[in-house]
């Protein structure tokens, strides 16, 4: 997850920001990467005056219209742009992009990582990542996998294990992580794997079933979730 923007050299002058900053999130509201632009914002308004909002402009298509917005607005410092690694995959997966994702953007810091949680609907009978895909073996069309977005971590971390597992799922795309969620704890699509910051408080609650996170340890804040 990166922070781009334009950045000119009057942005470095003391009196930045002297007027409204936009961080843009090219995702809808709710997911992680919305998330982390809401605590990167409000700690910016506590040090730097109340300057900077977020704004989400998502459309679909790995976050090429917010992409799109960022890369034509003015090169002052005064529209940033929130966004997560697919947005160096998404050249890769489709044949027009308005925008060079290396010369049209500036990257000025790396934001936050972190590991997937893979989860599956409550209703799913399967304790473990095993136990899942024992199940999805047995009745394949039984089974379906949810995405944010073609190309984003998830997606390949679903790939990654449908490879492994030797299954082959059929994975829908959504136009962003919260409506994803909103399907998998409602049991439309039984697998997805997203950021800590969306998924982990809806498994606290037991509103999905965490299998697993895509790290080599154990991570302190959910200790009880293994490794994959």
């Amino acid at each position: 997850m990166a922070l781009f923007g334009f950045a000119s050299a009057s942005v470095m002058a003391d009196t930045y920001p002297g007027r409204t900053v936009t961080i843009v999130v090219p995702y809808p509201a709710g997911g992680s990467v919305d998330g982390v632009a809401r605590i990167i914002a409000q700690k910016l308004n506590e040090t730097l005056g109340q300057h900077f909002i977020v704004e989400n402009r998502a459309g679909g298509a790995g976050g090429i219209v917010g992409a799109n917005y960022v890369a034509k607005a003015a090169p002052d410092g005064y529209t940033l742009m929130l966004t997560a690694s697919i947005h160096v995959v998404t050249p890769f997966l489709r044949k027009t992009v308005p925008y060079d994702v290396v010369t049209d953007f500036t990257p000025l810091t790396l934001v936050a990582s972190g590991p997937l949680v893979v989860s599956t609907a409550p209703d799913v009978p399967a304790k473990t990542l095993k136990e899942f895909f024992d199940l999805v073996r047995k009745d394949p069309n039984k089974y379906t996998f949810a995405t944010s977005s073609f190309g984003s971590a998830g997606h390949l971390a679903l790939e990654l294990l449908k490879r492994d597992a030797g299954v082959e799922t059929l994975v829908i795309a959504y136009k962003g992580a919260s409506p994803a969620l909103t399907d998998l704890m409602s049991g439309q699509v039984q697998l997805m794997a997203d950021p800590m910051l969306s998924s982990l408080p809806l498994a606290k609650a037991g509103s999905i079933k965490a299998l697993a996170i895509t790290s080599t340890k154990r991570v302190a804040i959910a200790p009880e979730i293994p490794t994959v």
